[in-house]
């Protein structure tokens, strides 16, 4: 993000908020999306992220879920309220609280696992309820993610079915092909 040498004064939190938010939700686009130069493009290059089945640096986070497209077919994350639980202004760093619900499927084809297994061999869909706590540093005026981890709450499966609704309707692509990069004509997103 731009520097802004006003985001750590005294009254101007909501600033600080409004770009930590914007952090985040460039984060679950990139993921959504599969553009993992976004995705890693909101993190210091020596951050930290513990997703719990993975923890490492930004490339290897995008690494790890680069190599898991080819058996998910939608990701998508639902972004709840952003809280800032610390602000140190002094040393230019945050603590947030960022509430989601992460839904993701399985491509037909792919191998079932335990969390999608319906018992008949058919695959589904899982929910996941976590909270991303998220600390934030300033560098030379560049504020992103130096460490994130992720803290579940709740995860839910079920029987995924092809749905007569969608037919003929424009639908999320997990990569360059969709309708938003049209949109945007190449232009940067940030």
């Amino acid at each position: 993000m731009d520097a802004s040498p006003d985001r750590w004064a005294v009254g101007l939190e909501s600033q600080l908020h409004f770009e930590i938010a914007q952090l985040v939700a460039r984060n679950a686009r990139g993921v959504d999306r599969c553009d993992w130069d976004l995705m890693r493009s909101t993190y210091h290059p020596d951050a930290v992220d513990d997703h719990g089945s993975i923890c490492g640096s930004p490339q290897e986070l995008a690494d790890y879920l680069a190599s898991r497209v080819a058996t998910v077919g939608v990701m998508f994350h639902f972004l709840g309220q952003t809280l800032l639980l610390e602000i140190d202004r002094e040393r230019h760093r945050a603590v947030a609280e960022t509430a989601c619900v992460g839904y993701q499927t399985l491509r037909p084809d792919a191998p079932v696992s335990a969390l999608f297994d319906a018992g008949d061999g058919s695959s589904g869909v899982s929910a996941m309820g976590v909270r991303y706590v998220d600390e934030f540093e300033d560098r030379d005026g560049d504020l992103r993610i130096s460490r994130r981890t992720v803290v579940y709450e709740w995860a839910s499966a079920s029987v995924s079915t092809a749905d007569p609704f969608l037919t003929g309707k424009r639908q999320g692509v997990r990569g360059p092909g969709d309708f938003s990069y049209a949109v945007l004509g190449g232009r940067d997103q940030a």
